[in-house]
């Protein structure tokens, strides 16, 4: 565990707390809301035998905030790649049996949210005075399929982990969701949002604090291009750029804030996941094919990447465990009902085997009708793996939404459903349940956050 006491040197302590976040964990409303459509017509088609394609993990609307690139089979890299992207075939080690926590060791330590109000804490960032948790308060629980509601980010600080504060700052984040936010080597933190539009595309935002608190315009600059999401790593940070309507960039800084570009995606694709570890980065592409090619890139530096050999055919995230790499795969919409999702290893995201399987549940609700669990999001600590789940139509239908078991795991190949995920735990009929946005280690305490019953949640694990 890392330590919860920043030093005085910004750079040295962001290096000790960098941890990965997943882009499919940090979605938008907008878009997840026409993924529920989707899921809908999907599970009708299956229902009476059709085959339907998924779509990816849901993202927000592009530029998504933490994005994943999808890249055809036959594209090029670039540039040669880094000692440390040997695209060897790799082997899961053996080890010791993990240690996972103790469902009883677990503590919800605060909700924010109001009646009649969806609350979300959607990010979490260890910086230099604490740690501050970001996301949203929509004004109604009932989401429309299109059109916009009323919406304001709210900003959360905690000196321990345990005791928070709503130190959202007045009119900063009026009108928006905070999706981001990510700690500098400067000892500053960039907090990314969407500002709900009345008309045409949602503008976004990008600012910047010391202390949480206080906060003002952000200088980070990519080109002629605004920076809207940053994904940290061991060398520095990735973003990616549209740079127009069907070709996305991949940019880095090693300061996070003056991004030189690296690499160009192929045309036509989403990512997936980006994530960075200690290492380097992996970023999982897919693309907009009625049958998805997933491409699989890593760099060592942020600059050069390197295409996988092959990738597994349904791969959606690529996190990082200590130095090694877990990919997740769930299962296409077309499989049999509680088909599992595969987990995969790779000591270096370019060669990949089959580790194990993670449980997907389907519940039966009325006559003939049941629900299946999706892959929402999946985060990684440094030392577990989170991955969240959600119900397809009709469980989720429209803007509703509900969640399924979220699960963590140690290894990629052993997995425990977190206690306060699980149905009898938490769901009503008028519930959401509970889901995991992001999770990070702070001191002796893994802190996870997300929401439950429409209230943004935090719960930690550790000592009391």
């Amino acid at each position: 565990m890392k330590s919860s006491e920043a030093p005085s040197n910004a750079s040295a302590w962001l290096a000790d707390h960098r941890r990965a976040v997943t882009t499919g964990v940090v979605a938008g409303t907008i878009l997840l809301v026409v993924v529920a459509v989707v899921m809908a017509i999907a599970l009708l088609n299956s229902a009476s035998g059709v085959a339907s394609e998924p779509s990816a993990t849901a993202q927000p609307s592009e530029p998504a905030p933490p994005a994943s690139v999808d890249a055809s089979a036959s594209a090029e890299p670039v540039a040669t790649p880094s000692p440390s992207a040997d695209p060897s075939p790799s082997e899961a080690p053996a080890t010791s049996e993990p240690t996972t926590p103790e469902p009883d060791e677990w503590s919800e330590v605060a909700a924010f949210g109001t009646t009649g109000t969806i609350t979300r804490v959607e990010d979490i960032e260890a910086a230099p005075f604490g740690l501050i948790a970001v996301g949203v308060e929509y004004g109604t629980v009932e989401m429309p399929v299109f059109g916009t509601v009323p919406r304001d980010g709210r900003v959360w600080l905690s000196a321990d982990g345990r005791t928070w504060e709503d130190a959202t700052p007045g009119g900063t984040f009026a009108d928006s969701e905070i999706y981001q936010v990510v700690a500098l080597p400067d000892g500053a933190v960039v907090a990314f949002s969407r500002v709900a539009a009345t008309e045409g595309p949602d503008p976004y935002s990008v600012v910047e604090s010391r202390d949480g608190r206080t906060w003002q315009g952000s200088e980070i600059s990519a080109g002629s291009q605004p920076v809207l999401n940053m994904t940290a790593g061991g060398p520095g940070f990735v973003t990616v750029l549209r740079a127009n309507d069907s070709e996305s960039e991949l940019w880095f800084a090693d300061d996070g804030r003056s991004f030189q570009h690296a690499f160009d995606l192929p045309p036509d694709t989403t990512v997936a996941s980006l994530n960075g570890g200690p290492q380097g980065f992996v970023a999982v592409v897919v693309s907009s094919e009625e049958v998805p090619d997933v491409t699989i890139l890593a760099s060592g530096d942020g600059l050069e990447w390197l295409e996988a050999d092959a990738a597994p055919a349904d791969m959606r995230a690529a996190i990082p465990l200590g130095g090694d790499w877990i990919g997740i795969a769930p299962p296409p919409f077309d499989a049999p009902f509680d088909t599992p999702a595969t987990t995969w290893f790779s000591s270096n995201g370019l060669g990949w085997s089959q580790l194990g399987s993670l449980p997907f549940h389907a519940i039966g609700i009325e006559g003939d009708l049941s629900c299946r669990e999706s892959l929402y999001g999946a985060v990684g600590t440094g030392s577990a793996v989170l991955v969240s789940t959600l119900f397809s139509y009709p469980c989720s239908e429209g803007g509703v939404q509900r969640f399924g078991q979220s699960s963590l795991s140690l290894d990629g190949e052993a997995w425990t459903g977190l206690p306060f995920t699980r149905s009898e735990v938490v769901r009503t009929p008028q519930s959401r349940g509970a889901t995991v946005t992001d999770a990070i280690e702070f001191g002796d305490l893994l802190v996870v956050v997300g929401e439950r019953d429409h209230h943004g949640t935090i719960w930690v694990n550790g000592n009391p």
